[in-house]
């Protein structure tokens, strides 16, 4: 009997739990659109939302009752399942990271709640007797289930979103990585075609980081890589775009840029990486300079690939002709 009362308790702790961790997710929603780390802060969120669907899956919990309240009184609806009372299951249409929810139509009231249970890659969802014990958690439980349908498909889109953004992201700079760059550029070389536009194409390499590494460690290596990121962000405008293209590579897109002017933001990014001083921890000074390639659409090519590699050679240029330079190159 005092095993039961205790497990009863559990029981009621992950109720709270459950509904203390969704409430927490409801009310992040505006600092998580608003906050600029948002890949950290996306860890919090998924840790909260994974802690959600465990306890609605697990059988020793209750909790996931708390979801099946919100499932029948979801007020956006995707989807609508069809209640009788001799049905147990139904399968939840699955999303790439959650559940699209659906509403229910009751035939019997003895049937008000369901239950997730994840078997294999099916997820169904099995129907249980209401409790006429648990009313008093329903009616403390439906501030949550308005909230919640006012907020969730808004938590699916920023989720989603995120998860897209958080793919196409260098997690040392904050700027994108090499498949979202190349997503970028297609579309901005298709836009540029189309309109008869130019872009020009920056690309970055500093000088002698390999020496930073092996005389210091990589610890200061990446702090020149995060550096130079910092350098390029503040030297671009919110229409262009910057990517970490590998090591300490970085490769930029000025839209609607003309030669002139990539060569001298190009001239901007160099000179005032330039000035900047490093110290390791014994207060040991380096400083480290960048060789920098420009090419420009249409004037070093008519592909995007033959814009790319010209800039890249551009920069080869410069590191081969003495380094912390900035070289151009045209089609012939």
């Amino acid at each position: 009997m005092i095993d039961h009362k205790i497990r009863h308790f559990q029981y009621k702790i992950a109720e709270v739990l459950y509904l203390f961790t969704f409430t927490i997710i409801i009310a992040s929603i505006k600092f998580l659109e608003s906050t600029n780390n948002k890949a950290n802060y996306a860890i919090i969120i998924f840790f909260l939302i994974f802690i959600i669907l465990k306890f609605s899956i697990d059988d020793n919990f209750f909790s996931s009752k708390i979801l099946s309240y919100y499932l029948l009184f979801q007020s956006q609806n995707i989807f609508i399942a069809y209640i009788n009372s001799s049905a147990y299951d139904i399968l939840i249409f699955m999303s790439m990271i959650g559940l699209l929810l659906f509403s229910v139509i009751l035939y019997d009231k003895k049937y008000l709640m369901v239950h997730i249970v994840v078997t294999g890659v099916l997820t169904y969802v099995y129907f249980t007797k209401f409790d006429p014990k648990e009313v008093f958690l329903f009616l403390i439980s439906l501030p949550f289930i308005f909230i919640t349908s006012l907020n969730f498909n808004k938590i699916y889109i920023i989720l989603r979103n995120l998860i897209t953004e958080l793919s196409i992201t260098d997690e040392m700079t904050g700027l994108l990585n090499q498949s979202g760059f190349m997503k970028k550029i297609e579309e901005e070389f298709y836009r540029s075609q189309r309109y008869q536009k130019t872009f020009s194409v920056l690309m970055i390499d500093s000088d002698n980081l390999k020496l930073i590494n092996d005389t210091y460690g990589h610890k200061y290596g990446s702090m020149v890589i995060k550096s130079i990121a910092e350098v390029i962000k503040t030297n671009i405008r919110r229409t262009d775009f910057a990517a970490r293209y590998g090591g300490d590579e970085f490769i930029l897109c000025l839209v609607e840029t003309d030669l002139d002017g990539a060569i001298e933001v190009a001239e901007r990014i160099r000179k005032q990486f330039e000035l900047k001083s490093f110290f390791t921890k014994d207060e040991k000074k380096f400083t480290i300079t960048l060789s920098i390639g420009v090419s420009n659409y249409p004037k070093s090519g008519d592909s995007l690939m033959d814009v790319i590699e010209l800039a890249d050679k551009a920069m080869y240029q410069s590191k081969n002709s003495g380094k912390n330079k900035t070289s151009f190159l045209l089609k012939n």
